[in-house]
């Protein structure tokens, strides 16, 4: 099929504007296979499709309009067969045609796939099973990178530590290492490398993960099958990543100086850095800190000032005792706000114009005035004065009022 170069120019444009909006919009177009590579079949399918909506399907190999089908069908074949190469990419964008009030066509998505640039597309029997591709009942997706089992990841990462020994991951080191390492010197080459954003909240729920801590044993990692993050990370950003890409993460003489200085403990580190670990100023990370000394949060060890949990009573100002608890080495609890000294007095006025002395007790004043309907010290001692009066038989005689 011929196509001016002019309209293959406008078709170029306006896909890579779809392609752009396809990012925006859910997902409208899939292709899928039909045969194993290379004589595989690829459909085409609009997935919004509605009976009576008329399409115009274009397939694009490496920016280059191939074929072009306009149908009342949700879905087209392309026969790639001897059309394509591996590594080939393969568009198909799908537009809806309008007739009223005149022809025109809205775009409704597109999709790629790149041919043979996996293990379930690229027509070979990677697991010897004589199951080709989509045909392996291993191949879930087209895009699955496994047509085999799935990995044993004990074996993997001892296979790739056999070949990189002193690949990052390999030397009983885990990502909470690595972290450390960058904090100190972020410009190391081993830094930027893994994803931090997925790793850090991971380490940071569940620190003692071997993908955080590492294991001197690498046959343990993801022995637990379920633990699907530990599958992911060490076969997508470890094992791939050093077979694929070239980038092992392995550790160089200079490095392993540097991880030393911050941690003696590692089995890499010279007998002068070993030796002091758990010491006074010593690092904590794999060795405990030797007596009357405390891990710190920097992990080296300091002068202990307590033991967890510990609680005593101190004496604060004002003659008041208070409890601080010994919390990560520090004792925690303040003395309350001073307010007076034992045998100190004051007086204050009271509402009903009386007045009140108060002495201090335990850094407080104490004595209250009088509340509404109380009688006042004054009245009370001239109640009793009345009364003893009575028991004398001496009462007051009113004198008479002046001339």
């Amino acid at each position: 099929m011929k196509i001016s170069h002019v309209l293959i120019s406008f078709m170029l444009v306006f896909m890579s504007l779809t392609a752009v909006l396809a990012v925006q919009m859910p997902r409208t177009v899939e292709i899928t296979p039909h045969d194993p590579y290379p004589s595989e079949n690829l459909l085409c399918r609009y997935l919004n499709y509605q009976r009576g909506d008329i399409l115009e399907f274009w397939w694009v190999i490496n920016g280059e309009t191939v074929d072009r089908l306009r149908t009342d069908k949700p879905s087209t074949i392309f026969n790639a067969q001897g059309k394509t190469r591996r590594g080939d990419a393969v568009l198909c964008v799908v537009n809806q045609v309008f007739e009223i009030p005149r022809e025109h066509v809205q775009a409704r998505g597109s999709d790629t796939v790149v041919i043979g640039n996996f293990q379930c597309n690229d027509g070979l029997d990677n697991d010897g099973d004589n199951q080709i591709d989509s045909r392996d009942q291993d191949c879930s997706v087209r895009s699955d990178d496994l047509e085999g089992r799935e990995p044993v990841m004990g074996e993997e990462i001892v296979a790739l530590c056999r070949e990189h020994p002193d690949s990052f991951f390999c030397l009983g080191m885990g990502y909470l290492d690595l972290q450390r390492l960058c904090t100190a010197h972020p410009d190391n080459h081993l830094c930027g490398i893994l994803p931090s954003n997925d790793l850090d909240p991971i380490c940071r729920q569940d620190p003692n993960h071997l993908i955080c801590t590492g294991h001197n044993d690498p046959s343990t990692y993801c022995i637990n099958m379920n633990d699907i993050f530990c599958r992911n990370f060490l076969l997508g950003e470890v094992i791939f990543r050093c077979e694929r890409n070239n980038q092992c993460m392995e550790v160089n003489r200079d490095d392993k100086d540097v991880l030393c200085e911050l941690d003696g403990s590692y089995d890499f580190c010279p007998a002068e850095f070993r030796a002091n670990a758990g010491g006074l100023g010593g690092p904590c990370v794999d060795v405990p800190c030797g007596a009357g000394l405390f891990c710190s949060e920097d992990l080296v060890c300091v002068q202990q000032v307590c033991q967890e949990d510990a609680r005593r009573q101190i004496g604060c100002r004002g003659g008041v005792q208070t409890e601080q608890v010994c919390k990560a080495n520090h004792w925690v609890g303040e003395c309350p706000p001073f307010v007076c000294e034992p045998g100190d007095t004051r007086t204050i006025d009271c509402p009903d114009t009386s007045h009140l002395v108060q002495g201090c007790l335990n850094n407080r004043w104490v004595g209250a005035c009088p509340e509404d309907g109380e009688e006042s010290e004054e009245d009370e001692e001239q109640d009793e004065e009345r009364d003893r009066e009575r028991r004398e038989g001496r009462r007051l005689v009113p004198l008479p009022p002046l001339p």
